[in-house]
């Protein structure tokens, strides 16, 4: 909880300094300079454009370069909480919408700044969309969480509550470590054959002792 609290006033004392920034600047006349018959500003949303698409593009092979390295999963899993990123994506839509609605006053009138807050949100979309879509679950590198690979060495413990496997990982977020807990839905068919999985490959603390019976 105190790294998400230090990750969110990280997140708005970012966004206060660029808006302070951009606004100083423009009391200076920043924004009317003009290099090659573009304004400051002109160049300043391309690069900014330019900048996420990269991201978001380097982002995507980077997901399918790790995909192809690592193999198939040995167990595709059904996460518990990934409503958690559906209303994200949600959210960034509405506020998409909301802000076209406000700048183009209610669709009658378009210009850049139209372009400018498509390459920010639809990007951003993109990358909710095809991570969402990402198959999770059990891998012999490591968990397949929300597109990315966590190691087995990240894997702190795990226990069997019902039909979820709940595996706690730690996680490394703005560079603040950060213990995240990852429910799985499993079978009953399929428990024996995942708790063994898990057992040779989670070294601490990797047994409930209520539930399993594996030596660590």
């Amino acid at each position: 909880m105190k790294n998400k609290i230090i990750s969110i006033v990280g997140m708005l004392i970012f966004t206060i300094v660029t808006i302070g920034g951009g606004m100083f600047l423009a009391t200076k006349g920043f924004f009317y300079w003009e290099f090659i018959g573009l304004s400051a500003y002109t160049w300043l949303k391309l690069i900014c454009g330019i900048s996420i698409v990269a991201i978001i593009l380097y982002d995507y092979i980077n997901i399918r370069i790790q995909k192809k390295k690592d193999g198939e999963l040995k167990f595709i899993l059904k996460r518990k909480n990934k409503k958690n990123q559906v209303v994200c994506f949600i959210a960034v839509l509405i506020s998409f919408f909301i802000q076209t609605v406000i700048l183009t006053k209610g669709f009658k009138e378009f210009n850049s700044d139209i372009i400018f807050l498509f390459y920010f949100h639809v990007p951003l979309l993109l990358v909710l969309g095809y991570r969402h879509n990402e198959k999770e679950g059990l891998g012999e590198e490591g968990i397949y969480y929300w597109g990315s690979l966590i190691a087995w060495k990240n894997a702190v413990r795990y226990s069997f509550n019902e039909n979820t496997l709940i595996l706690v990982i730690n996680k490394k977020t703005f560079g603040i470590n950060e213990i995240v807990n990852i429910p799985f839905i499993i079978e009953d068919t399929d428990k024996t054959h995942i708790e063994k999985f898990l057992c040779d490959r989670v070294e601490e603390a990797c047994c409930d002792a209520a539930v399993l019976s594996c030596d660590v």
